[in-house]
């Protein structure tokens, strides 16, 4: 075997959109490396801070900085990382976060022993604008996952049926650059979910990997966009649009979901009613409010709720939101699920600095 099939080439992407504040540290986690044999590619999607700067200030050989001439949206810039990169496998980190030293070595070394395995994610812990660690707040891989390297699309579909969110953290992605040629490269739409849609494009050719272990410190923001789109949508979360749109797939091959899953996809969908409503009454909207949390009243979902302890949690406040809104006090309820819908799920992935 020859060096160059021992150590390849990997290409790094880092998409970026005005991140001046963060790409340094970003940048430095990526040098520094035990991996070295990479490419370093930051695609500038005509930010107007000073990003190209920053990038410019590092003498690293191995950084190769593009500047789009306007902004081409996040999922079209990741496309324009995939038409520069010279590698076979690429990974695309964001440029806001902190990258553990070994890990594009360990997704690199998990990709070589399983050649059935398109794609790989590692799990993660979270700070904060500062910098600072915010504890408990990583993402965890379901606990009928565990125990496995790699998961085909009925396993992995059925995970994030019942999860209520992604646990594939976008920024810790590596893929082997032939998948992109076979599945295709991102679609470009006004999903947020659009990366979810892209790992199940993917799950239905390849088989997925998550290394079970917090390979990145993912930086988390309440001023992000993703977090101001949550906090004010009145309509259904991308998320379950997309899962919506893969009901019928043929990778599938004809195995039904569980019906304890669906029913928890479900659940899953009545809390996003909740959420949406929570959001009706802070834009004034208190009659829309009240008719869709009075439309989620059935004895099916305590049925369901009950089963588990987060759900039980939601199932009060609920009841909460429910009472509260049909006394016009509403509002003071708003700040009590803010905080508990973050202890609930602060974990979730997918916000879009490119």
């Amino acid at each position: 075997m020859s060096k160059h099939e021992v150590n390849p080439l990997i290409s790094v992407c880092i998409p970026t959109y005005n991140n001046a504040q963060y790409i340094g540290k970003t940048l430095e986690s990526i040098i520094n490396q035990t991996y070295n044999n990479i490419e370093i590619v930051v695609s500038d999607n005509a930010s107007t801070d000073d990003t190209e700067r920053v990038v410019k200030s590092f003498r690293d050989k191995r950084i190769k900085y593009y500047k789009n001439k306007t902004n081409v949206g996040c999922y079209n810039n990741y496309n324009e990382c995939l038409n520069k990169i010279s590698a076979s496998y690429v990974a695309f980190y964001h440029s806001d976060d902190v990258y553990k030293p070994d890990i594009v070595e360990k997704e690199f070394k998990m990709l070589m022993k399983n050649p059935d395995v398109g794609i790989v994610f590692t799990l993660d812990e979270v700070i904060n604008g500062e910098g600072n660690d915010i504890k408990n707040a990583g993402v965890s891989l379901p606990a009928e996952l565990e125990g496995k390297a790699s998961y085909g699309f009925y396993e992995l579909y059925s995970a994030l049926l019942k999860a209520g969110g992604s646990f594939l953290i976008c920024p810790t992605l590596m893929a082997r650059k032939e998948v992109f040629g076979k599945v295709g490269l991102f679609q470009v739409t006004t999903d947020l979910a659009e990366d979810t849609k892209m790992w199940l494009r993917i799950a239905e050719k390849y088989k997925i990997g998550v290394l079970n272990e917090r390979l990145i410190k993912r930086r988390i923001s309440f001023v992000q966009g993703s977090y101001r789109y949550e906090s004010s949508r009145v309509g259904r979360a991308d998320h379950f649009v997309v899962l919506d749109g893969f009901m019928q797939s043929k990778a599938l091959c004809g195995k039904q979901i569980e019906e304890s899953v669906l029913e928890q996809y479900h659940f899953n969908k009545f809390w996003d009613d909740v959420i949406i409503a929570k959001n009706m009454i802070a834009l004034g909207k208190n009659k829309e409010a009240k008719k869709l949390l009075l439309s989620n009243l059935s004895a099916e979902k305590y049925k369901i709720g009950v089963r588990h302890l987060k759900n039980i949690y939601k199932l009060l406040l609920y009841n909460l939101f429910l009472v509260t809104a049909y006394c016009n006090v509403a509002g003071y309820a708003i700040n009590t699920f803010s905080f508990i819908k973050r202890k609930l799920d602060f974990s979730k992935s997918g916000r879009c600095i490119c």
